[in-house]
């Protein structure tokens, strides 16, 4: 196997493993107690050499962050680290352990999360992964939240939209996405005309909730038949609340054409799209 430490450097075992020093001088790291120079278990790394078939520390300490990563990770901050307090991703080069982003201070190392959550702009370098379900999804600067954003899709026809991540009650209900599509503006030359483009802009803006952000939502604060009801049952919601959701806002208005009119809004279910 090809191992890859990719700048990572380890000095000693990794957390919930033993060092030993084997019969051939090398030490070891085993996941099982160790017994008069013994691994009863299996030895995870070592701190020595590697072989082709056992990873060096460092070598396992990067392969570990990387699985990690490309599980729990945004596509934008793909690099996961790992400390005793707390977890998340970066799109910064991790420091020697993998523990934090190489280059980003940490004045609370030792407190934990005290101080570092903000909860009104989403972070661009690093985020997150809380240990309790409820700052995962309420908090914005939670890793699952940015994963939320970067992955909900707001039209199937447009692609310039904007998205918006929110907090709901101040963190103590699941964030929600919001999308903006602005379409561009015609040419303008004069302060009239200029006047007239930006007054435009703002009338032709489209703001709306998609589909995935309110199934989300729903999931998280009903038991599972309350939910399949709710889902089911979405074609009776008020058609003005209907028309906030993208699906609807797409046909009706990007089109520029009352696609589903309100006679047919009456028993559209914008959770299904039928």
């Amino acid at each position: 196997m090809n191992y890859n430490a990719n700048g990572i450097t380890l000095t000693s075992c990794p957390t919930g493993t033993n060092q030993y020093v084997n019969d051939t001088g090398y030490t070891m790291c085993c996941d099982g107690q160790v017994d008069s120079g013994w691994c009863n278990g299996e030895d995870v790394c070592s701190l020595s050499e590697g072989t082709s078939d056992l990873p060096t520390c460092s070598q396992w300490r990067a392969a570990y962050l990387k699985d990690k990563g490309r599980v729990r990770c945004p596509a934008s901050m793909p690099n996961y680290f790992e400390r005793k307090t707390a977890s998340g991703c970066t799109n910064q080069q991790l420091n020697a352990d993998g523990s934090w982003p190489l280059n980003d201070p940490d004045p609370n190392y030792s407190k934990g999360m005290e101080g570092f959550s903000n909860s009104i702009t989403p972070p661009k370098t690093k985020c997150i992964l809380y240990n309790n379900r409820k700052d995962q999804l309420g908090k914005i600067d939670s890793c699952e939240n940015i994963k939320h954003l970067e992955e909900t899709s707001c039209f199937s026809r447009f692609t310039n939209e904007k998205r918006e991540m929110v907090p709901v009650g101040e963190g103590e209900f699941p964030a929600i996405v919001y999308c903006i599509h602005q379409p561009p503006p015609p040419p303008a030359s004069g302060a009239l005309s200029r006047f007239t483009q930006a007054v435009s802009s703002v009338f032709n803006t489209v703001y709306c909730i998609p589909v995935n952000t309110v199934d989300r939502f729903l999931k998280e604060l009903t038991t599972t038949d309350q939910y399949i009801n709710i889902k089911n049952s979405a074609g009776g919601w008020p058609i003005g609340f209907k028309k906030a959701f993208c699906n609807v806002a797409e046909r009706n208005i990007l089109q520029k054409s009352p696609v589903i009119t309100d006679k047919q809004l009456e028993k559209f279910n914008p959770m299904t799209g039928v």
